[in-house]
């Protein structure tokens, strides 16, 4: 009998292992959880925009993990809010708006340091496209970290 249960207690084992790692996979396969690793913690720089009254180049959008946002602008007005991936749309919420989503933007580029976000701004009643670049990893650093060049990253 202890002949037949030892294999068959090492069979279970080796089938529980194999059945915990899987979810790791489904978390990496799953569009959102991906697109969240990729854009959080770490500073976005505006290289393009469709509508010069929305963002420009140059503005940095920090996403953290905590699923806050802010963001610099060139203009000197930063702004922070809760931001979100869900079905395949960047959702975020300023904190000084009363609305649930202010804006909402499909992401139809995500590769790397490279992102374009088709924005659908509700605040301000209009859409613009805006392409970004990741200026650095925000990785080992406080909420509030600010490098002394705000807007570029200390590799370039």
């Amino acid at each position: 009998m202890k002949q037949i249960t030892s294999p068959i207690t090492l069979l279970i084992v080796l089938l529980m292992a194999a059945i915990s790692l899987t979810s790791c996979m489904e978390d990496y396969n799953d569009p959102d959880s991906y697109a969240e690793m990729v854009l959080s913690n770490r500073a976005w720089r505006v290289v393009s925009s469709t509508n010069r009254y929305a963002y420009v180049e140059g503005d940095v959008f920090y996403f953290y993990r905590d699923g806050s946002f802010q963001t610099l602008r060139r203009r000197g007005l930063s702004e922070y809010g809760q931001w979100m991936v869900r079905k395949g749309n960047l959702l975020m919420h300023f904190t000084n708006s009363s609305l649930n989503v202010d804006i909402e933007a499909p992401i139809p580029v995500l590769q790397g340091d490279y992102a374009v976000l088709y924005c659908n701004d509700y605040m301000y009643r209009m859409s613009y496209n805006l392409r970004l670049v990741a200026a650095y990893d925000l990785s080992g650093y406080g909420h509030n970290h600010w490098y002394n060049n705000g807007y570029y990253s200390p590799r370039e």
